[in-house]
């Protein structure tokens, strides 16, 4: 709970808070305390804010459970980035040496097919070619890393029951 009125607390423990209050002999006082506490806190945990899940998976007032649940869940989601990351990557290196093989091809054109030139342009392009072929199966292969990640991080959320 946060501390709105007094301002702040002579002592703080991890539940309580602590005041001084000077009281002559024989007489008594009044110390009016105000907390507030939230009632409910929402965030999506596939869309939401990834930093936002963490640092409330970081808060010490919530239970060990939820907390180790919710750090499951950023791990999880962090992971899956990871992985999405990597496979755009590859199809970006993809596209690069697409360009650089449009290039090739144009001088290719302009050369005589004896030419050594044109000679060591199929050699690049053939090359270029098993590099394209390694990157496609590799970001194939991350997306359904990433399409499993995606399963088992709502499987996790759906069997997820976060208490405050």
């Amino acid at each position: 709970s946060a501390l709105i009125k007094p301002s702040a607390a002579t002592e703080r423990t991890a539940s309580i808070y602590r005041f001084a209050v000077l009281v002559p002999a024989g007489k008594t006082a009044t110390l009016q305390v105000i907390t507030e506490k939230p009632l409910a806190s929402t965030f999506g945990l596939f869309d939401g804010d990834l930093d936002q899940i963490a640092v409330y998976a970081d808060q010490a007032d919530i239970p060990d459970a939820t907390r180790s649940a919710l750090a499951r869940i950023v791990t999880q989601r962090r992971h899956l980035h990871n992985l999405s990351d990597q496979a755009a990557a590859a199809d970006a290196h993809v596209a690069g040496i697409g360009r650089e093989q449009d290039r090739i091809r144009r001088n290719m054109a302009a050369l005589d097919r004896t030419a050594p030139l044109y000679k060591r342009y199929v050699t690049e392009l053939d090359a270029q070619e098993t590099q394209i072929d390694t990157l496609r199966a590799s970001a194939q292969r991350l997306r359904t890393e990433a399409d499993a990640a995606r399963t088992a991080l709502r499987a996790e959320a759906e069997g997820l029951e976060i208490v405050p």
